[in-house]
């Protein structure tokens, strides 16, 4: 039976050491690893008195007229008006008194009181009310205009945009403001035309832009000069017809 089996087992007093040893070395482990994460360091405290200091001259000294004058400077009651130094030394008194105790507000008075009228008294009567005929209101219609203003060095050398222009609106067409930027040679000719602002309408920008190239400016001496136009459509006052 013994050769049969396939392992081979220790006999009941033939113990192995090797187990009791690890048993041994996990405990040892274990505790190590318990005593490592239960150290403590104390906190290093901050010290916020400092120590005095007492020195002591001999009165023989060769360094004690000097030490006693560096102390005595050290002192801050020596240079507090009306202690160390006398006030009549050049140290000047400061007298402040607030803005808002010098300044006395003036009040103003309440209003007189009025005696309430009470409510107002229904007449008993009928109230007359005059009836004649009632005018027709007046109808009302807006002509419509186109300005052109300057500005920048062309603000006085605009011209007066001639009524035949071509750019009156017509009946329901109200387009916004066109900006051009224009560069004027100093006999009045225009150099450039530059879009800056649509007035929301192309072919009144290509209008504005075309009779503005046919304009003529005023004269000056210099060089070309350079400003804004600005084309302005709208509406007169209303009058009445």
């Amino acid at each position: 039976m013994k050769d049969g089996l396939i392992f081979d087992w220790p006999g009941r007093h033939h113990l192995h050491l090797l187990l009791p040893v690890a048993v041994v070395a996990a405990i040892a482990v274990h505790a190590g690893l318990f005593v490592l994460f239960s150290i403590v360091y104390p906190r290093p405290e901050s010290v916020t008195v400092d120590a005095a200091k007492v020195f002591f001259l001999p009165s023989g000294s060769a360094e004690a007229p000097r030490l006693s004058a560096l102390l005595q400077s050290e002192d801050p009651a020596v240079f507090a008006p009306g202690r160390g130094l006398p006030l009549s030394d050049g140290i000047p008194s400061v007298e402040y008194t607030p803005h808002y105790d010098t300044v006395k507000p003036v009040l103003e008075g309440l209003p007189a009181l009025t005696a309430d009228p009470g409510p107002a008294t229904p007449s008993a009567k009928p109230v007359p009310v005059p009836v004649g005929d009632t005018p027709h209101p007046a109808r009302l219609t807006a002509t419509p205009f186109v300005r052109l203003t300057a500005s920048g060095p062309l603000a006085g050398r605009a011209p007066i945009l001639p009524p035949d222009s071509g750019l009156h609106p017509g009946i329901g067409l109200a387009p916004g403001r066109a900006v051009f930027l224009a560069g004027i040679r100093p006999d009045g000719s225009v150099a450039h035309v530059f879009p800056q602002q649509s007035s929301g309408n192309e072919e009144m920008d290509r209008k504005a832009a075309a009779v503005l190239r046919g304009l003529n400016f005023s004269m000056a001496s210099g060089g070309l000069e350079w400003g804004f136009v600005v084309f302005e459509w709208g509406a007169e006052t209303p009058v009445a017809r």
